[in-house]
């Protein structure tokens, strides 16, 4: 499993620029991680610990959590980061991303939720304040959206295992 800490990212949280608030979305990484404990929800015990590398070395996260309108996520506090995985998104039954070149804006879509969340463009990475990820006021989905999210199940595969 492996998620990235560039080393805009590594300045932008040094210099204050990203918070233990912003959750950035990640295009490299193959796992959802955060790192803020104020931003999971049902925090518990994974068994087998999980080894997550990155750029900054490797950590064994020993708990996840859930995370609103993501679905399950790793947590861990030396994470260093909240990041949510592009390769995740796109894995899931529930999410979708899209990415607007002209704004150079992600749009993740929850299909469950009726809640589309941006990810502007901050200190060179997409990211986003957790409070506008909570707050964010629901989008309605299209007629056939919302039948096609219907349909689906609620299961979340955001981190399963057959990743590594």
């Amino acid at each position: 499993m492996y998620t990235t800490i560039p080393d805009n990212v590594v300045s932008a949280i040094k210099s204050g620029t990203l918070t233990d608030q912003h959750i950035v979305y990640d295009n490299c990484a193959n796992v959802c991680i955060v790192s803020n404990r104020s931003l999971v929800t049902d925090i518990h015990d994974i068994d087998p610990p999980r080894m997550v590398r990155g750029v900054g070395g490797t950590i064994k996260v020993k708990q996840c959590g859930h995370l609103k309108h993501i679905g399950n996520v790793l947590f861990d506090p030396c994470a260093g980061v909240n990041a949510i995985s592009h390769h995740k998104v796109m894995a899931s039954e529930h999410l979708d991303a899209n990415w607007d070149k002209a704004s150079d804006v992600w749009t993740i879509t929850n299909k469950q939720d009726n809640v589309r969340t941006h990810f502007h463009s901050l200190a060179g990475v997409s990211a986003c304040h957790y409070s506008d990820f909570i707050t964010k006021s629901a989008h309605q989905l299209s007629t056939s959206d919302a039948s096609d999210s219907s349909s689906s199940d609620s299961r979340d595969d955001s981190n399963s295992d057959s990743d590594s």
